[in-house]
Protein backbone atom coordinates (compact mmCIF):
# COMPACT_ATOMS: atom_id res chain seq x y z
CA UNK A 1 0.00 0.00 0.00
CA UNK A 2 1.66 2.98 -1.28
CA UNK A 3 0.94 6.89 -0.84
CA UNK A 4 1.22 9.14 -3.53
CA UNK A 5 1.78 12.60 -1.40
CA UNK A 6 4.00 12.49 1.72
CA UNK A 7 2.54 12.30 5.16
CA UNK A 8 3.15 15.62 7.00
CA UNK A 9 4.27 15.22 10.34
CA UNK A 10 2.86 16.37 13.80
CA UNK A 11 3.28 20.37 14.21
CA UNK A 12 7.42 20.08 15.22
CA UNK A 13 8.90 23.32 17.68
CA UNK A 14 12.04 22.61 16.46
CA UNK A 15 10.60 23.17 12.86
CA UNK A 16 8.86 26.45 14.12
CA UNK A 17 11.57 27.86 16.07
CA UNK A 18 13.82 27.34 13.02
CA UNK A 19 11.06 29.32 10.62
CA UNK A 20 11.25 31.83 13.26
CA UNK A 21 14.66 32.51 13.87
CA UNK A 22 15.33 32.47 10.37
CA UNK A 23 12.47 34.95 9.48
CA UNK A 24 13.99 36.98 12.53
CA UNK A 25 17.46 37.15 10.68
CA UNK A 26 16.20 37.87 7.07
CA UNK A 27 14.60 40.69 8.37
CA UNK A 28 17.76 42.30 10.57
CA UNK A 29 19.59 41.69 7.27
CA UNK A 30 17.23 43.51 5.07
CA UNK A 31 17.85 46.25 7.92
CA UNK A 32 21.48 46.21 8.17
CA UNK A 33 21.34 46.21 4.38
CA UNK A 34 18.88 49.20 3.98
CA UNK A 35 21.01 51.22 6.96
CA UNK A 36 23.88 50.29 4.51
CA UNK A 37 22.68 51.61 1.21
CA UNK A 38 21.24 55.06 2.99
CA UNK A 39 25.00 55.15 4.41
CA UNK A 40 26.42 55.20 0.76
CA UNK A 41 23.39 57.02 -0.75
CA UNK A 42 24.63 59.91 1.72
CA UNK A 43 27.87 59.09 1.14
CA UNK A 44 27.55 59.89 -2.86
CA UNK A 45 25.28 62.65 -2.27
CA UNK A 46 27.77 64.60 0.06
CA UNK A 47 31.43 63.38 -1.45
CA UNK A 48 34.85 62.92 -1.15
CA UNK A 49 35.24 65.97 0.83
CA UNK A 50 32.81 65.72 3.98
CA UNK A 51 33.14 61.87 4.11
CA UNK A 52 36.96 62.18 4.27
CA UNK A 53 36.17 65.24 7.05
CA UNK A 54 33.84 63.39 8.66
CA UNK A 55 36.42 60.55 9.64
CA UNK A 56 37.75 63.30 11.82
CA UNK A 57 39.86 65.77 9.00
CA UNK A 58 42.64 62.83 9.46
CA UNK A 59 45.66 62.63 6.45
CA UNK A 60 43.20 60.43 4.58
CA UNK A 61 43.87 60.45 0.68
CA UNK A 62 41.17 60.25 -1.43
CA UNK A 63 41.38 57.13 -1.99
CA UNK A 64 39.67 56.15 1.49
CA UNK A 65 36.52 57.67 0.26
CA UNK A 66 36.77 55.06 -2.77
CA UNK A 67 37.42 52.45 -0.09
CA UNK A 68 34.70 53.34 1.77
CA UNK A 69 32.24 53.18 -1.01
CA UNK A 70 33.83 49.93 -2.48
CA UNK A 71 33.43 48.50 1.38
CA UNK A 72 29.85 49.78 1.47
CA UNK A 73 29.12 47.82 -2.29
CA UNK A 74 30.75 44.99 -0.78
CA UNK A 75 29.06 44.95 2.42
CA UNK A 76 25.57 44.77 0.23
CA UNK A 77 26.36 42.03 -1.86
CA UNK A 78 27.45 40.02 0.99
CA UNK A 79 24.34 41.19 3.13
CA UNK A 80 22.03 40.27 -0.23
CA UNK A 81 23.91 36.78 -0.74
CA UNK A 82 22.78 36.06 3.59
CA UNK A 83 19.29 36.71 2.78
CA UNK A 84 19.58 34.21 -0.72
CA UNK A 85 21.05 31.43 2.12
CA UNK A 86 18.40 32.24 4.30
CA UNK A 87 15.83 31.84 1.56
CA UNK A 88 17.26 28.42 0.76
CA UNK A 89 17.16 27.25 4.05
CA UNK A 90 13.73 28.39 5.11
CA UNK A 91 12.74 26.11 1.70
CA UNK A 92 15.01 23.39 2.78
CA UNK A 93 13.13 23.60 6.24
CA UNK A 94 9.70 24.37 4.71
CA UNK A 95 10.28 21.08 2.91
CA UNK A 96 10.52 19.32 6.25
CA UNK A 97 7.86 20.03 7.63
CA UNK A 98 5.47 19.14 4.76
CA UNK A 99 7.24 15.45 5.75
CA UNK A 100 9.25 15.22 2.35
CA UNK A 101 12.72 16.06 3.09
CA UNK A 102 14.30 14.13 0.29
CA UNK A 103 13.00 16.07 -2.34
CA UNK A 104 15.58 16.72 -5.38
CA UNK A 105 14.97 19.87 -5.06
CA UNK A 106 16.39 20.21 -1.59
CA UNK A 107 19.69 18.64 -2.94
CA UNK A 108 19.70 21.67 -5.50
CA UNK A 109 19.08 24.23 -2.15
CA UNK A 110 22.00 22.56 -0.49
CA UNK A 111 24.63 22.87 -3.30
CA UNK A 112 23.35 26.63 -3.59
CA UNK A 113 23.67 27.00 0.16
CA UNK A 114 27.25 25.68 -0.11
CA UNK A 115 28.11 28.30 -3.07
CA UNK A 116 27.03 30.92 -1.35
CA UNK A 117 28.37 30.17 1.76
CA UNK A 118 31.70 30.18 -0.36
CA UNK A 119 30.85 33.75 -2.05
CA UNK A 120 30.65 35.18 1.14
CA UNK A 121 33.69 33.14 2.68
CA UNK A 122 35.15 34.62 -0.49
CA UNK A 123 33.75 38.37 -0.06
CA UNK A 124 35.05 38.57 3.35
CA UNK A 125 38.54 38.60 2.03
CA UNK A 126 38.37 41.84 0.01
CA UNK A 127 35.89 43.86 3.15
CA UNK A 128 38.69 42.52 5.13
CA UNK A 129 41.49 43.78 3.32
CA UNK A 130 39.26 47.09 2.58
CA UNK A 131 38.79 47.36 6.91
CA UNK A 132 42.39 46.70 7.48
CA UNK A 133 43.96 49.98 5.27
CA UNK A 134 41.10 51.85 6.69
CA UNK A 135 41.47 51.12 10.17
CA UNK A 136 44.38 53.67 10.75
CA UNK A 137 42.68 56.42 9.58
CA UNK A 138 39.53 55.77 11.63
CA UNK A 139 41.84 54.83 14.71
CA UNK A 140 43.61 58.24 14.13
CA UNK A 141 39.58 60.16 13.66
CA UNK A 142 38.95 58.31 17.44
CA UNK A 143 36.00 56.21 15.48
CA UNK A 144 35.48 53.06 17.34
CA UNK A 145 35.13 50.73 14.32
CA UNK A 146 36.82 48.05 13.38
CA UNK A 147 36.69 46.42 10.21
CA UNK A 148 38.12 42.28 10.49
CA UNK A 149 37.62 39.31 8.29
CA UNK A 150 36.15 36.06 10.10
CA UNK A 151 38.63 33.15 7.77
CA UNK A 152 37.70 30.31 10.45
CA UNK A 153 38.48 27.12 9.56
CA UNK A 154 34.57 26.70 10.88
CA UNK A 155 33.32 28.48 7.91
CA UNK A 156 35.20 26.04 5.50
CA UNK A 157 33.68 22.86 7.10
CA UNK A 158 30.14 24.57 6.73
CA UNK A 159 30.66 25.19 3.19
CA UNK A 160 31.76 21.31 2.56
CA UNK A 161 29.37 19.85 4.84
CA UNK A 162 26.58 21.76 2.69
CA UNK A 163 28.31 20.19 -0.25
CA UNK A 164 28.33 16.60 1.07
CA UNK A 165 24.17 17.11 2.10
CA UNK A 166 23.67 18.35 -1.14
CA UNK A 167 24.60 15.02 -2.75
CA UNK A 168 23.32 12.69 0.33
CA UNK A 169 19.96 14.05 -0.43
CA UNK A 170 20.37 13.55 -4.02
CA UNK A 171 21.37 10.16 -3.51
CA UNK A 172 18.35 9.94 -0.77
CA UNK A 173 15.99 11.25 -3.56
CA UNK A 174 17.33 9.01 -5.97
CA UNK A 175 16.88 5.92 -3.79
CA UNK A 176 13.57 7.08 -2.86
CA UNK A 177 12.30 7.30 -6.26
CA UNK A 178 14.22 3.80 -7.10
CA UNK A 179 12.20 2.40 -3.91
CA UNK A 180 8.50 4.10 -5.21
CA UNK A 181 8.84 2.64 -8.66
CA UNK A 182 9.31 -1.14 -7.37
CA UNK A 183 6.30 -0.94 -5.14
Amino acid sequence: MSTDTPRAPARDPLLAAAKLVIALLIGLLILVMTAVAIALGAALVFGPAEVLAEIGGTDAPLQAYWAILALMLLLEGALFLGIRFLLELRRIVLSVEKGDPFHPANAERLGRMGWLALVIWLADIPIALTGAWLTPYLTAAEEDLQISGDFGVESLFLILTLFILARVFRQGAAMRDDLEGTV
